[in-house]
């Protein structure tokens, strides 16, 4: 008799495994796993300095090196997610490299 393992546990355990295999090969993990890692970083690294206004690069923000910053790679940021719309001052539903900067040095 065979038993099967539920959906939620088969994933966690690939999982595991994959974040495991990249562990010590030098080789970096998928950009998904390096997104969710930044976002994990990105909210401690807030919840440490709550009295600043913001503390990440714009590189550290457009992980895709589009040269830009969507309301979608904001999420994991909540200083900007909560001023998207006053740095996006052209109103493209982007944030460039140029607007972040003069957004986070004015607010």
């Amino acid at each position: 008799m065979r038993k099967s393992i539920s959906l939620p546990a088969t994933a966690i355990v690939l999982a595991l495994g994959a974040s495991t295999a990249f562990a010590g090969s030098g080789i970096s993990p998928p950009m998904n796993l390096q997104a969710l890692d930044w976002g994990r970083q990105v909210k401690q690294q807030e919840h440490s300095n709550q009295g600043s206004r913001t503390t990440v690069s714009f590189d550290q923000l457009d992980l895709k090196q589009a040269g830009y910053v969507t309301r979608g790679d904001s999420e994991n940021h909540s200083w900007l997610s909560r001023h998207f719309r006053q740095c996006d001052t052209n109103g493209d539903e982007q944030v460039s490299r140029a607007e972040y900067a003069a957004c986070t040095t004015r607010q």
